[in-house]
């Protein structure tokens, strides 16, 4: 029962507020004519995003690797799909967020 309040709770409170917004979501896409092959290229975007949560939960399951690797491996694969398939990042971008965590920084004491 640990995990399944906390789990009904949110979904509750997720269906609240999909209820309180439903006004101000579009229906963007409701007077476009069915394509399979825009379909095709949906999916192919949503199921990369999906493969993030196997390679983590997967490469525990099986013992691949740690959660501390499997964390490493998440993000690099985001990455890869920040670049290559969603170009949302690109290569100077992509050099600035990779240096950027390893950039010697004032201690505060």
């Amino acid at each position: 029962m640990g995990g399944f309040i906390p789990g009904a709770v949110m979904t509750i409170f997720m269906i609240a507020v999909r209820h309180l917004l439903r006004a101000q979501i579009t229906t963007c896409g409701r007077d476009q004519i069915f394509n399979w092959k825009v379909l095709g290229a949906d999916v192919h975007r949503r199921v990369a995003a999906v493969i993030n949560a196997a390679i983590i939960m997967g490469g525990m399951t099986f013992g691949w690797f740690t959660p501390t690797e499997a964390a490493i491996a998440a993000c690099a694969w985001a990455m890869i799909l920040g670049v290559f398939l969603y170009r949302s990042l690109n290569f100077k971008q992509f050099y600035k967020v990779t240096m950027e965590p390893s950039r010697p920084r004032q201690a505060s004491c």
